[in-house]
């Protein structure tokens, strides 16, 4: 191989790894965002008395997970023990979160019941943290004793086009896209750089003509072309056009060899006959 031809290779390496590592770092900046925060499909909920998310299947670990609760109509929101929450809703139809996906969707499945809850959530005293309104949230340590996350009307009642949305927060995972998109423009640029090196180095050991070939082109018969004279002026040719040519250069000779004094002389001779 060409050893100019070579120097494309590390090219196409640099270009091949710089789309790579662009690509992952603009989709790990999109998804984080300038916050660094990671966050789940919205969950449409409705026609249940309670939805259910356990702390510790949250897919995370050194970080902080914050289920986030929209509603037209009030509710609760509250964590307890797990152990508490099922003697709870024992009996009661319940939406189950069985897997968070972030960002991704929250998996779910229905758990069949005919009961309401016994009590308002508002008069139970084993909530470890619980908030009432159209707007709430939880934040919890992913790190930390898992409990279970209940969503219920706030009297009580069912709950009604409630919209759930797990968040979770990522340390530097935004600035490590712009580092990767920093990185990425570098390896264009050595890909760059090699092309261009290639196309000088292809364009320099290109044969070129020197100055006086340029000022003074060579006739036919000094690029070696064979000359069609010998040295007495015959034409070499064969057949009948060399004869010919033969000839006229020999009567082409003989013209040249008359002096031209003889010629005057001849002339007036001929005049005073």
């Amino acid at each position: 191989m060409n050893s100019t031809l070579l120097k494309l290779v590390p090219a196409a390496v640099a270009l091949v790894l710089g789309a790579v590592v662009l690509t992952l770092a603009l989709r790990a900046g999109l998804t984080a965002g300038a916050d660094d925060t990671l966050r789940s499909e919205p969950l449409v909920v409705g026609e249940v008395h309670a939805l259910t998310l356990n702390e510790g299947i949250v897919p995370f670990r050194n970080t902080t997970a914050t289920v986030s609760v929209e509603s037209e109509e009030p509710v609760f929101l509250g964590v307890a023990n797990p152990v508490d929450v099922a003697s709870y809703l024992g009996g009661v139809a319940v939406e189950e979160i069985t897997e968070v996906q972030v960002p991704g969707e929250l998996s779910h499945r229905q758990v069949p019941g005919e009961n309401e809850p016994p009590a308002p959530p508002g008069d139970l005293d084993w909530w470890a943290g619980s908030q009432t309104g159209t707007s709430v949230a939880h934040s919890f340590d992913v790190d930390a004793e898992p409990g279970m996350v209940v969503l219920l009307g706030a009297e009580g009642q069912p709950i009604e086009d409630a919209r759930v949305t797990v968040t979770v927060e990522t340390d530097g995972v935004f600035g490590l896209s712009l580092m990767g998109v920093a990185l990425a423009s570098l390896l264009f640029g050595v890909a760059a750089f090699l092309a261009l090196t290639w196309w000088y180095d292809r364009i320099r050991l290109a044969p070129r003509p020197s100055a006086g070939e340029r000022r003074f082109p060579r006739r036919p018969a000094e690029r070696g072309a064979p000359s069609r004279l010998d040295r007495r002026g015959r034409d070499r040719s064969s057949g009948a056009a060399g004869v010919l040519g033969g000839l006229r250069n020999r009567v082409a000779g003989a013209g040249r060899a008359v002096r031209p004094g003889a010629s005057r002389r001849s002339s007036g001779s001929r005049r005073r006959r």
